[in-house]
């Protein structure tokens, strides 16, 4: 349809210029029309979902782009100031469509140019005469500039990141928050529902950048505020959407959070690891809690002070684990599984919803197929692993055929290829997780790895390098933290290397079986007596 508008606006300009060869309102007009089409079929183009409409939707903003620069070096333009606005309101749409454009193909250098362009362009028309339209373009503009910043930050590209690159993207998420709430209180109507939608974006964007910058209580007060706004949708119109995406945002950002809190509080000293101090001679620094910064050389350890710029070196013999009754690891560690499951759930009903509203041959829909797998994946179950691979085969179906340059298509395939090894691991026996929806599944000599390096820092910390064993204490509490905590038979007082990786191992099998073993379905119905599963208590060493 609008192609078929572009062609006969032409055949209007050629008939027209054609009976008075001169430029009049009219020709005026129909050019501004043309180059507002130009701009309309590109953001058609590009949203269509079909990725082999791209390079046709490039074509056309730039032919909106070539008429603007020869329109606006006429001087019956330039006399007309209305005229020449509209003109200049096109080429910020053109620029910021290309910006879309170069984002959606990770070219972030080509997309942060031309989005540079349509900010500088509306800041212009902003001083010329303010409007709800050009500040809403403004926001836009800058919600989606940071998020190209904070992820060529992420990635760390050579040559395109730069430090200040999540800073940056900061600042523009904060001053695109104040124009977002400052237009839904001053506008009514559909357009109050859009606007809430792009406030609500921005936000859950800011939370991500503010995750990048390790400002996690920040974080989650951005989040807080994201949902507050999708609850109040909801009360206003049960139909809307709004609620049902910040969800699965906030949802999967919390099931990052939790695992990432359980990786920070298991007891093998690594990156993050959550620490506090102990029998220093320095009783000042006794019991202050801190971060581990990096791998143990020589016995000691760079710890990074909680609420201190200082980072001091400690000896392990001088490091216990930060231990807090929300932390222990079965909190911990059902915390992660309800996340988890929420997720999966909230991204069933969105792949159901698009499948219902799109199809199944559309980008939208295919960026769910592939969320969902990813968050199927990450269960570490064989079932559901496999299901994460058809998941991830019909994104990739599609965006071959439709979206063959687009990065998502690489990432999907290296995803599901993650995938096919683990289903490939599941068949040997006895490789599985111990932990479903945290820890990966793992045979028994790479348990017997992960033990032999649990049971050396356990001797250092307690001052036993010297020594070939540990006592029955430290060994309980070493693996109740990693949650191990039910052993069958007696502990002997001390224990070597090779009784206490054996004990370990056998104990983490027997929980692989407990957890992974198939469901009985009963013909009869009969009041179930269910055993208590195995606490994953972390509790606390003391040693």
């Amino acid at each position: 349809m609008t192609l078929k508008e572009i062609i006969l606006i032409q055949r209007q300009l050629q008939k027209h210029k054609a009976n008075h060869g001169q430029f009049t309102i009219e020709v005026a007009r129909l050019e501004l029309s043309s180059t507002e089409t130009n701009v309309k079929l590109g953001d058609l183009l590009r949203s269509s979902g079909l990725g082999t409409n791209q390079q046709s939707s490039e074509g056309h903003y730039f032919q909106a782009l070539k008429d603007i620069a020869r329109l606006e070096k006429l001087t019956f333009l330039v006399e007309r100031p209305s005229l020449l606005y509209n003109l200049r309101t096109d080429q910020v749409a053109s620029h910021l469509g290309l910006g879309c454009l170069y984002r959606d193909q990770h070219s972030f250098n080509k997309a942060s140019e031309q989005l540079t362009q349509a900010h500088d362009l509306t800041q212009e028309l902003i001083r010329i005469e303010d409007s709800p339209g050009q500040q809403d373009r403004l926001g836009v503009t800058l919600t989606i500039h940071s998020e190209i910043l904070n992820r060529r930050a992420q990635l760390q590209i050579p040559g395109q990141s730069t430090p200040g690159d999540s800073r940056a993207a900061l600042g523009k998420q904060q001053k695109a928050v104040r124009i977002f709430s400052q237009l839904k209180r001053s506008i009514s109507g559909p357009l109050r529902e859009l606007t809430r939608r792009k406030l609500m974006e921005t936000l859950l964007s800011m939370a991500d950048t503010l995750e990048t910058l390790e400002l996690h209580e920040e974080s989650q007060a951005a989040i807080k505020e994201a949902q507050a706004i999708g609850n109040r949708a909801l009360c206003e119109d049960n139909t809307s959407q709004l609620h049902l995406h910040q969800s699965i945002a906030a949802c999967t950002k919390h099931t990052m959070d939790a695992r990432r809190d359980l990786d920070d509080h298991t007891p093998t000293l690594h990156i993050g690891s959550k620490i506090r101090l102990y029998g220093l001679t320095n009783q000042a620094l006794n019991g202050k809690k801190g971060t581990v910064l990096g791998t143990a050389s020589n016995n000691r350890i760079g710890i990074q002070l909680q609420g201190e710029q200082r980072q001091i070196s400690i000896q392990i013999v001088n490091i216990r684990y930060w231990d807090e009754p929300a932390q222990d690891s079965l909190t911990l560690y059902d915390k992660v599984v309800a996340q988890a499951l929420s997720e999966i759930e909230l991204l069933r009903l969105e792949l159901q919803i698009l499948l219902n509203k799109s199809g199944s041959k559309h980008i939208d829909t295919a960026r769910a197929q592939f969320n969902l797998g990813r968050a199927l994946w990450l269960s570490n179950k064989p079932l559901e692993t496999i299901q994460a691979v058809k998941k991830f085969d019909a994104a990739i179906r599609f965006m071959t055929q439709y979206e063959p340059n687009r990065r998502t298509l690489t990432d999907t395939k290296a995803i599901r290829d993650v995938a096919l090894e683990a289903i490939g691991k599941f068949e040997i026996k006895g490789t599985l997780s111990a932990w479903p929806y945290w820890r990966s599944p793992t045979a028994r000599w790479e348990d017997e790895i992960d033990m032999k390096q649990l049971f050396r820092e356990l001797r250092a910390m307690t001052g036993r390098e010297k020594e070939l064993t540990i006592t029955s204490s430290t060994m309980l509490r070493g693996l109740h933290r990693y949650g191990l905590h039910e052993f069958d038979g007696q502990v002997p007082p001390l224990i070597d290397q090779i009784t206490f990786i054996a004990m370990a191992c056998d104990e983490l099998e027997k929980m692989k079986k407990t957890i992974h073993k198939p469901l009985i379905v009963r013909l009869t119905p009969i009041t179930p007596i269910t055993k208590p599963q195995s606490s994953l208590s972390l509790a606390g060493d003391d040693t």
